[in-house]
């Protein structure tokens, strides 16, 4: 399995994204990535982290987009476009 693949959704469908900011409930990214976010997402800001090293990160950085806050308490993560 390629890196990232297990995260594949997020990433194909911020690829298809226009907006320069999106906010999205971790329900919205699980759904979005076939059902699939751990126990650790829900918990820890740090697997948010924009480290290419983790899969899933490297995913939504391969489309274009870092994560920019993370509010683990009403659910929400914002990905901001990556500027180059």
């Amino acid at each position: 399995m390629a890196k990232g693949d297990s995260y594949i959704g997020i990433t194909k469908y911020l690829e298809t994204q226009r907006a320069n900011t999106i906010i999205l409930s971790f329900e919205e990214v699980k759904g979005i990535n076939d059902n699939h976010l751990p126990p650790s997402a829900y918990k820890h800001q740090a697997w948010w982290a924009n480290t290419e090293s983790h899969s899933h990160a490297f995913g939504w950085l391969n489309a274009g987009y870092k994560t920019v806050e993370v509010d683990l308490i009403n659910q929400k993560v914002t990905f901001k476009r990556i500027e180059m």
